[in-house]
């Protein structure tokens, strides 16, 4: 090997080990920091300010019951996916613990007792089923789901009014 060509592997090896070490921290910052990018137009899939500044706030735990059905078919499954990625937003942003319980008390695996608990308890809350128009086998059919949210957070309690629309959650 010449002795012009060695220091030009030694240049090689240092910038690829320097590219590896730049690639593996890339990595580990991106896996340790949650942050999305938002190209939305109307801001869908960003927090307000106002709703920062109240996360911000919050001294107790906060947590969030989300009576959702985990079988719905669209237009439906894309706000119960909003719903759910909103409330995955709002669990980043919190400087508390904020647990968040997705129920659904129509789900077929849950035994009849589990399932009339779960439906007492969304009653006690507040929440009313909702009747959605689904379409199987070319005809409208009525399905009737719990679908609602409540917030509790120390001894208080909100119930978020009814979510329609993907980018209803945040109001």
């Amino acid at each position: 090997m010449s002795k012009a060509r060695r220091p030009l592997k030694r240049h090689a090896l240092l910038a690829m080990c320097l590219w590896i070490t730049f690639a593996v921290l890339a990595n580990w910052s991106a896996a340790s920091l949650r942050m999305r990018w938002d190209f939305t137009t109307d801001g869908r899939h960003t927090l307000a300010k106002e709703t920062l500044k109240v996360m911000a706030r919050a001294r107790s735990p906060i947590e969030v019951r989300a009576f959702l059905p985990v079988h719905v078919p669209p237009p439906y499954s894309a706000v119960v996916k909003s719903i759910r990625d909103g409330l995955a937003d709002y669990q980043a942003a919190s400087s508390v613990p904020f647990k968040v319980t997705v129920i659904d008390p129509s789900d077929p695996d849950l035994s009849a007792e589990r399932r009339k608990a779960l439906e007492t308890e969304a009653r006690n809350y507040g929440l009313e089923k909702a009747d959605l128009q689904v379409i199987q086998s070319d005809r409208r059919v009525r399905q009737s789901v719990w679908f609602g949210v409540v917030v509790l957070y120390g001894s208080k309690q909100a119930v978020l009014p009814r979510i329609n629309r993907p980018n209803q959650l945040e109001y």
